[in-house]
């Protein structure tokens, strides 16, 4: 058995599924990364917590469990010994049992124990549910950078450990927070690894923004103005740098060559990343990206002649910050420099289309954002 060290690689999440159960391919993940002699890192071992208390609920034996994963090679020798030991017909009512574990209903003792072991608590305090903390806690990455030291989220699709494809998602300006972990997610489970960086580390940590109350606050639209004019293209390339060689080091990446995407600030910031280091991204898009072919001597339209992967560029009608005339310059920018690409405008759509939680969502074009989104990396990953 391969060892399996859970401080680079997580194990699977909580609500993974084996027969139908949450925990039980989190348990074997613990189980494999004991019995292969790896390292569980801050994971807590298969006699506590959810592990223990479901396997207790399913009544199995845990060491007869752990015999039964020692012996199997794969999960389908794992689901080959639990399949006439479990009654399926009980996987919703333990499942919905789980959902129902708060942290506002934890004694203090056990609230203070669980911050002390899940960090990401204090800066989430939006997560109720025990498996939330447990999902975002599982996720949280540091990469170095030359500015510091940048958090994101790394995001794996279901199933077995292995390498796949990984793509750079960055956020609009509103940063890291529910929507776009959403977004980040649903991109995991078409096959790849996702990485979700905070673009916006040098200015500390900060709790989730909701869009709409800070588009409707001047003062706060007003910081949050300042805070993307503080990062010019020589922050951008920096930090893009760092999160290739985040990736290129990985275990569970497949390949040295990339996709990344963007939106509305991150829009830019994903064209500036592929002109900087374009032998390294195979897929390249941009969705209401904004400033993408001023005349600012940054304008990302001014270095995409070494792009060496597809571009994806779906911008959005009455756009103040991405109108026709800078959709011509960055088309013709493209073409000039012999890049395979496509620049567009999705009719009826406004700037924010794609985000769940922005005020100009618009579902059929968001739809149509994933489509044209699956379809790049499809083929151009795989």
């Amino acid at each position: 058995m391969k060892p399996l060290d859970l401080r680079t690689r997580p194990p699977r999440g909580p609500r993974e599924t084996m027969l139908g159960f949450y925990f039980l391919p989190r348990t074997v993940d613990k189980l494999r990364a004991e019995l292969s002699g790896g390292n569980l890192g801050d994971y807590l071992n298969h006699d506590a917590g959810f592990s223990a208390y479901v396997v207790r609920r399913l009544g199995l034996d845990m060491n007869e469990f752990r015999d039964a994963v020692a012996r199997a090679s794969d999960d389908a020798g794992v689901i080959a010994w639990l399949a006439p030991r479990l009654d399926p017909a009980f996987a919703p009512a333990l499942n919905a049992k789980l959902e129902t574990f708060v942290v506002e209903r934890m004694s203090p003792d056990d609230r203070a124990l669980m911050r002390g072991r899940h960090p990401v608590m204090a800066s989430r305090p939006d997560l109720s549910k025990l498996l939330d903390v447990l999902e975002a806690d599982d996720a949280r990455v540091t990469i170095r950078t030359r500015d510091g030291s940048a958090p994101a989220l790394l995001f794996r699709p279901e199933g077995e450990a292995r390498a796949w494809p990984a793509i750079i998602l960055y956020t609009d300006a509103f940063g890291i927070r529910p929507a776009s972990e959403q977004m980040s997610r649903r991109l995991a489970q078409g096959g790849y690894l996702v990485l979700l960086p905070d673009l916006f580390y040098r200015s500390g940590p900060s709790a989730p923004m909701i869009p709409a109350e800070v588009l409707g606050d001047p003062n706060r639209r007003e910081a949050l103005m300042q805070r993307l004019g503080s990062l010019d293209r020589d922050a951008k390339v920096s930090d893009a740098g760092a999160f290739i060689a985040f990736l290129s080091s990985h275990p569970d990446v497949r390949g040295d060559r990339f996709g990344i995407t963007g939106y509305c600030f991150g829009g830019n910031a994903s064209l500036t990343a592929a002109g900087a280091f374009g032998d390294r991204f195979a897929a390249v898009a941009s969705f209401h990206g904004g400033n993408l072919a001023t005349d600012e001597p940054e304008s990302p339209h001014r270095f995409v002649a070494d792009i060496g992967g597809r571009v994806y560029v779906a911008g959005a009608v009455e756009d103040a910050s991405f109108p026709e005339e800078q959709k011509q310059r960055l088309e013709a920018a493209l073409t000039q420099a012999g890049v395979d690409h496509v620049v567009t405008t999705y009719a009826g759509a406004h700037h924010g289309f794609a985000v769940p939680d922005h005020p100009a969502y618009n579902p059929e074009a968001a739809e149509r954002h994933w489509r044209a989104s699956f379809e790049l990396f499809s083929e151009t990953l795989r």
